[in-house]
C-alpha cells in the first residue's frame, strides 16, 4: 500500500471502531460514545477469556450494535490441548443459541505458528452448527 491509497481512510466513517469490553454496563457506554461494535470478553487482565451466558444474552437484549464474543478458555498462551478444543466448541454452540454476530478465536502452536489444523476444526464445526440452525 502506497501513502496516496490511505487517503481513502480519511473519512472517519470508513474505519471500525471495535470496543473490547468485559461488562455491561461498559458495553452500553461503547455504544454510546459511537462504537461501531462490540468485541465482548471476560478478564480483559488476562488477555481476554469467553464471557458468560448471562453477560451474553443481556447483551444481545439491550445492545444495538454487532457483539462479537472472545472463545478463549483461559488466559495465557493460545496453544491448546483437546480438551480446551472441546470447551471452546461447547463455547460456540452457546454463543451461536444465542444469535451473536460474529465468534473471535485464535490458536497456535507450541513453535507459536498458526494452528491450522485446530482452526479448521474449529470453523468446520462453526459450520456444522450453522447449518442445523438455519435448516
Amino acid at each position: 500500500m502506497n501513502l496516496n491509497s490511505l487517503d481513502k481512510f480519511n473519512n472517519k466513517s470508513e474505519f471500525i471502531y471495535e470496543a473490547c469490553v468485559e461488562t455491561i454496563q461498559q458495553a452500553l457506554s461503547a455504544e454510546k460514545k459511537g462504537a461501531s461494535r462490540i468485541e465482548l470478553c471476560a478478564n480483559l487482565k488476562e488477555g481476554g477469556t469467553t464471557p458468560s451466558y448471562g453477560l451474553i444474552k443481556l447483551s444481545k437484549e439491550i445492545i444495538s450494535i454487532p457483539i462479537f464474543v472472545i472463545i478463549r478458555p483461559r488466559g495465557g498462551d493460545f496453544v491448546y490441548d483437546e480438551y480446551e478444543i472441546e470447551i471452546m466448541k461447547r463455547d460456540i454452540s452457546m454463543c451461536l443459541s444465542l444469535n451473536v454476530d460474529a465468534i473471535v478465536f485464535g490458536i497456535l502452536t507450541k513453535t507459536k505458528q498458526l494452528d491450522l489444523i485446530k482452526i479448521k476444526e474449529l470453523i468446520d464445526y462453526t459450520k456444522s452448527i450453522l447449518s442445523k440452525i438455519i435448516k
